[in-house]
């Protein structure tokens, strides 16, 4: 079994800004506000977002006996973007980018446990990113709905793998929005919801 400060170690040589574990269990409290939020019709019509809501929440039915949720943040805060192009769309195709760190990773891990099962997830994936990236202290989640890191801010993609192998959990860090509503206040559209999350319906085009 792999060491878990090598992992590690050996994330951040491939320039991974975080990395974080946390158990793979059922996020059911999380669970009950996003199906509340769609309930609501706050997806604005993204349908895909009502499908397999369970595994989204629940690592176990996206691989079975999964143990931890891997966590890897890599920051996307350059001056790359020119014009209306946002910063995460510049440069290189951040899914096959995050892809190919998480599966040099799990290379990684595999050589000191060639059994070892796993599932990629990066964005299209059904897994909720910013839920266990909470769970594993990557972030907290903010009052504009973005998971917020002290140093990152929320300039960042998210990665995960989901490992049949059993880690200590990082612990969850604290709230540090506090009485600020500045992003709320900022929202040109009023688009963000007082319970931290968006009305899609109201987000410009």
């Amino acid at each position: 079994m792999p060491v878990k400060q090598d992992i590690i170690d050996f994330a951040l040589s491939l320039n991974i800004d975080l990395i974080r574990f946390s158990e793979a269990l059922i996020l059911k409290y999380e669970q009950l506000r996003f199906e509340s939020w769609i309930g609501k019709g706050f997806n604005a019509g993204m349908g895909w977002l009502d499908r397999n809501t369970d595994k989204r929440f629940n690592p176990a039915l996206l691989l079975d006996g999964a143990g931890t949720v891997i966590s890897i943040a890599v920051s996307y805060n350059s001056d790359m973007a020119h014009g209306i192009i946002s910063r995460y769309a510049a440069g290189a195709d951040y899914h096959k980018v995050i892809s190919s760190k998480l599966n040099q990773i799990a290379s990684f891990m595999k050589k000191d446990d060639p059994g070892l099962k796993l599932r990629a997830c990066v964005d299209a994936s059904v897994i909720s990113e910013k839920s266990f990236g909470a769970k594993s202290g990557i972030g907290w989640v903010g009052k504009n709905s973005l998971l917020i890191n002290e140093d990152l801010g929320s300039w960042f993609y998210l990665g995960e793998l989901v490992i049949d192998m059993e880690y200590e959990p990082d612990l969850p860090v604290s709230d540090k929005c506090g009485e600020c509503t500045a992003c709320i206040s900022a929202c040109p559209t009023g688009a963000i919801n007082s319970d931290r999350t968006i009305n899609s319906r109201k987000c410009m085009p």
